[in-house]
């Protein structure tokens, strides 16, 4: 029986091959989205450079051990408009 679903789902974080295998994924549809909504490809890109750093680094962490997160330009945007 053949795999066969409705949505895939990518992590990109963490050092291991399908992480690795995520980044590019996401690099990938970035680039073929591109001229139909560079916003989203870049957020995407974005989001994919921060994990390839964010793996070959120490995380930072916050006071509560949780790693840090960072909030995209659209995110800040939409919350300040609601």
């Amino acid at each position: 029986m053949a795999l066969e679903m409705k949505y895939f789902v990518l992590k990109p974080s963490g050092r291991s091959p399908f992480s690795e295998a995520s980044r590019a994924a996401m690099g990938a549809y970035a680039d073929i989205i591109y001229d139909t909504d560079p916003c989203l490809a870049e957020e995407l890109r974005n989001w994919a450079a921060r994990e390839a750093v964010a793996a070959i680094q120490p995380a930072e962490r916050q006071g509560d051990g949780q790693p840090l997160r960072t909030t995209s330009a659209s995110q800040n945007a939409q919350s300040s408009t609601s």
